[in-house]
């Protein structure tokens, strides 16, 4: 469940945190929270079972050495609150999809915006109907839930502009070059990252709700994936060579949903998605194939209309608009 501020177990590690990698004393952690010394010694041992390494010396107190890589609530909120971002959150050990579990608790009249996160789901899904592999504690699995009170028109361009500004907050986080590929799926040196799944719920004229879901290979090992997504699939993990904190990624990923929907709706995108995509699209220039109901067509991509439909040179030289389709790269490094 979404971790109050005021949880004594989140004053007790962020004052742990705040001190490292000095100790501090169970009688000053104890006048903090108001309680004996007796019970800050079986929070500690608690936080301990649950991955957390912390020293004791006597007469100088406790130091927090390490932390857990996976997701925990209390690292989670810490994060949550050191990116300045309030909203609405849930961590599940297990559903079946972060977007079916979204859209019940808006319809339910949970309050929006609502990010649903889960360690496990057995029922994860992409576009075209594709399961996403989500098993593995390694991969970040959320889905991000609002109520947008807008014409479903305004709300087409939402997903590439998602694409483009998580993009470009995990290669400033990883060092890597992230790139979105039109229209929902994130890759690194061409291989799958990121999937992007936005579905919504309409009434009359109106959207009532919207959910974008996003599953994201973090910390997780091609051996444990599925023969046959182990060479078109990458993690920030794999493709960097060191292991990132699960609560950090989640927060880094939920801070920037809430900011860039905010700016989405508040303001004038236009520039800045202009710029996104022309750093951060892996398909740009580039020669694809896109497949539709009335099959497949191939040539350059030449940019996005202001819809953000696809716009590709053909060999003759027309050039046709795909408000949807599935794009196949024809370079090298693709790993379609």
């Amino acid at each position: 469940m979404n971790t109050p501020l005021q949880d004594p177990d989140l004053t007790l590690l962020q004052t742990l945190r705040d001190a490292q990698p000095g100790h501090v004393s169970g009688e000053m952690l104890a006048e903090q929270l108001g309680v004996s010394r007796v019970s800050i010694k079986g929070r500690l041992d608690r936080l301990k079972e649950e991955g957390f390494v912390i020293d004791a010396v006597r007469r100088q107190g406790y130091a927090l050495v390490s932390e857990p890589t996976t997701l925990h609530p209390l690292l989670l909120a810490l994060e949550l609150q050191a990116q300045k971002t309030e909203i609405n959150w849930i961590l599940l050990d297990e559903c079946g999809s972060t977007n079916d579990e979204a859209m019940r608790r808006l319809t339910d009249g949970t309050e929006s915006p609502l990010v649903v996160i889960t360690r496990r789901q057995s029922a994860g899904r992409g576009r075209l109907g594709r399961r996403w592999h989500s098993d593995d504690s390694g991969n970040l699995m959320l889905s991000f839930g609002v109520r947008p009170d807008r014409q479903p028109a305004f709300m087409q361009r939402f997903t590439v502009w998602i694409g483009l500004r998580i993009a470009a907050k995990l290669s400033a986080l990883s060092g890597a070059s992230v790139l979105a590929k039109w229209p929902n799926d994130l890759l690194i040196n061409g291989r799958k990252l990121a999937g992007i799944l936005t579905e919504a719920r309409l009434d009359a004229d109106r959207m009532r709700e919207l959910i974008l879901g996003l599953g994201l290979n973090v910390n997780s090992a091609v051996e444990t994936w599925p023969v046959e997504v182990r060479s078109i699939a990458t993690s920030l993990s794999q493709a960097v060579g060191k292991t990132f904190s699960m609560s950090a990624v989640a927060a880094l990923v939920i801070s920037e949903l809430a900011n860039a929907y905010h700016d989405y709706i508040e303001r004038n995108i236009e520039a800045e998605m202009n710029e996104l995509w022309a750093q951060y699209s892996a398909i740009n220039h580039h020669k694809v194939t896109i497949s539709t109901h009335g099959g497949d067509i191939s040539g350059e991509v030449v940019g996005m209309d202001a819809s953000s439909a696809l716009q590709l040179r053909l060999a003759n030289g027309e050039v046709r608009t795909f408000a949807a389709g599935d794009v196949s790269l024809h370079d090298s490094y693709s790993a379609e």
